[in-house]
């Protein structure tokens, strides 16, 4: 719709239209560029707005602004820097979790794709999270991570059908809303005890040292107080299911693709085997694998848009347009599919950035994790998600061993089509493949 939208309106700054949210104006993506570091454009206010700020269930946003930073503090500056650190306990962990989910069955079985890599990502994200706390292996744990970003997103789109006045009594009665908050009292009562637990034993002795997203958040709160349970809750949204669906999306892409999988094989095999083993260089050095994830991405990206937020103050455009504070703005992804930017945009091709990486000047835009006007998979300036890094690596890693592992292709009669909702595009979510252990 957005796509058609410009088509029809031409060389348009953009239009306005009406989302489950309200209404928004969409805009060009050739304002990408000037929007992309624009502190106006506020990102958390928008995020609190989806999310409804203050409303038990939603106790990621009660502390809003403050969260969000703690979160972004966490992932960039130590996430991010200790990726090195945790490749070879995150391919560990992919092994033992393939091996409960997939089974070493060496004959053709059929499975419900994305609710296994679901399975799959929460147990190595976990451990990532964690570290080695027991929690991290905990079922009713594992069960809230998977589970309570769904919750949430329907509590919230139905809370929206309400007229805001409301709000605050009606979550009280919506099941979705109760659901969504059962859920946070779990949480709370299985997280809360390790956290104590860990400031007792800081308390009685200053040199004991954790080192995971539990101790990194509390050292980035700087002893202010802080919603910890609420703070792990976030990034299960922000990780889990965004890289399930890359993950969903790739695996799809390739069988329907069998002509890359060989290709892709012999890479990892030679990079493995020239690093000696499972290391962030080695998943550097897999350039086509890099290359096939960036395309599944550009061919069905995460959003339809790949910068939204509410201005914090009126702004004027570069082509005279002006916009009042407090307009929600998007910038449409439409350049993903344009073919003055990509040759035959509507063709999958696996070898796509590989190639363009080959070209003076293209070696680091074309990668993965690097944004652009033209590929806005991970939104785009300081509105680019600041987990992609380790997203990155999580979904290379998993790949890898799958990959390695399996054999598959599409289970009889599954014909998978991309899901929308609201402003995402989902992965098929009942997509079914037949799988096997490989005789290697």
């Amino acid at each position: 719709m957005v796509r058609k939208g410009f088509e029809d309106y031409g060389d348009t700054p953009g239009f306005r239209m009406v989302a489950d949210g309200g209404e928004i104006v969409m805009l060009a993506p050739r304002f990408a560029a000037e929007l992309k570091n624009d502190h106006r454009v506020d990102f958390v206010q928008l995020f609190l707005q989806d999310f409804h700020e203050g409303i038990p269930g939603f106790d990621f946003t009660q502390q809003g602004a403050r969260d969000a930073k703690i979160l972004r503090e966490v992932t960039k500056s130590q996430l991010t820097h200790h990726l090195s650190k945790i490749t070879d306990s995150l391919s560990s962990e992919c092994m033992v979790s393939m091996q409960r989910i997939f089974t070493d069955d060496e004959d053709y079985h059929d499975i419900e794709l994305r609710s296994s890599l679901l399975d799959l990502i929460s147990r190595i994200s976990s451990k990532a999270f964690l570290g080695g706390d027991p929690l991290y292996q905990d079922e009713n744990w594992l069960r809230i991570t998977t589970t309570y970003a769904g919750t949430v997103n329907k509590a919230a789109v139905m809370l929206r059908l309400w007229p805001r006045p409301l709000r605050p009594l009606v979550h009280w009665f919506l099941p979705s809303c109760v659901e969504a908050r059962t859920q946070v009292r779990l949480a709370r009562r299985l997280f809360e005890p390790m956290v104590e637990r860990r400031r007792r034993a800081k308390a009685e002795d200053p040199d004991v040292r954790f080192d995971d997203t539990v101790e990194w958040a509390e050292k980035a709160a700087k002893g202010l107080p802080y919603d910890a349970s609420a703070v792990q809750l976030l990034f299960s949204m922000a990780a889990m299911h965004t890289t399930t669906d890359l993950l969903t999306q790739v695996i799809l892409d390739l069988a329907a693709h069998p002509e890359v999988v060989a290709p892709l094989r012999r890479e990892i095999e030679a990079v493995l085997h020239e690093e000696g083993g499972w290391t962030k260089s080695a998943l550097h050095k897999m350039r086509l694998l890099d290359s096939v994830l960036k395309e599944c991405q550009r061919v069905k990206p995460a959003a339809i848009s790949g910068l939204r937020g509410v201005l914090n103050a009126d702004v004027t455009l570069s082509d005279g347009t002006h916009l009042e504070k407090g307009t929600s703005i998007a910038v449409s992804s439409h350049l993903h599919w344009d073919e003055t930017i990509y040759e035959k945009p509507e063709k999958w091709d696996g070898w796509r950035f590989y190639n363009l990486r080959q070209a003076p000047g293209k070696e680091h835009s074309s990668q993965l994790v690097s944004t652009s006007p033209d590929h806005m998979g991970f939104g785009i300036g300081t509105h680019a998600c600041p987990g992609r890094f380790f997203g990155a690596h999580e979904v290379k890693v998993a790949l890898c061993h799958f990959l390695l592992r399996y054999d598959w292709k599409l289970a009889e009669g599954c014909v998978p089509q991309t899901r929308t909702f609201m402003w995402s595009l989902v992965a098929d979510p009942k997509a079914k493949i037949s799988i096997k252990r490989r005789c290697v």
